[in-house]
């Protein structure tokens, strides 16, 4: 049915309305797709117990805390939802009836109005049914989810060239680093740290390399080779 424009304070007396129509609407739809989630948690836990701690908390065993935390969280928050999804349709179905209340209120207020009357918008567009907005939330929803699963591929593809270029440069960097401390080496500095380096082989295959001689080896090649221990 076509609806009469309308002054603007009527006309936001009915978006009003409607803003707490879709705004129970979506609460319900967060109930269901929330109670669905935990419900589909839960089932894994109860199917595979060791298969779910394994896959979600490595190490960390079925009888561990963080998974008796999380399963009785994710109980509690099923058993709190399914208990006042109920009030959720009777808010619901409050709002719809304020709704029909504020629109036969302003019809009635426009009725005493002269047609002529300036500055009048058109009747604000009636809400999509409840099952298309379910439709049209859950489309968001899961718009939002794909996007932001692109951007962390993106993200992570981003880090790993530049991680790889940050690799690339220090190794650059400590190979020219070596090369200008081997230049600056007389021939017997290096026999001498050949010799060293065998040395330094052959006491850590012996087991005898700790790490006090590996920071006196740091020390050392500021001030040239010593043996290890």
């Amino acid at each position: 049915m076509e609806r009469p424009p309308l002054p603007k304070r009527l006309a936001s007396r009915i978006v009003a309305a409607q803003n707490k129509v879709t705004s129970a609407r979506d609460s319900i739809i967060d109930y269901d797709r929330r109670i669905k989630s935990s419900t589909k948690e839960l089932t894994e836990f109860e199917t595979d117990p060791h298969g779910y701690a394994s896959k979600r908390y490595g190490n960390n065993g079925v009888d561990s805390y963080p998974v008796q935390t999380r399963i009785e969280r994710q109980q509690e928050e099923l058993d709190y939802r399914m208990r006042n999804l109920p009030r959720k349709y009777d808010e619901l179905a409050a709002a719809e009836h304020r709704l029909a209340d504020v629109e036969a209120e302003v019809l009635r207020e426009l009725s005493t109005m002269r047609s002529n009357t300036p500055g009048r918008v058109p009747w604000p567009a009636p809400l999509p049914s409840f099952k298309r907005h379910r439709e049209l939330m859950l489309e968001a929803w899961n718009r939002m989810l794909r996007d932001m699963a692109e951007q962390r591929a993106r993200d992570d593809a981003a880090h790993q060239v530049w991680q790889a270029e940050e690799d690339a440069r220090l190794a650059a960097e400590s190979e020219r680093e070596w090369q200008a401390w081997r230049d600056g080496m007389t021939p017997e500095e290096r026999v001498a740290i050949a010799e060293w380096g065998q040395r330094f082989q052959a006491a850590i295959a012996a087991g005898k390399f700790t790490f006090a001689d590996f920071l006196e080896h740091l020390r050392s090649r500021n001030r040239g080779p010593a043996a290890p221990a």
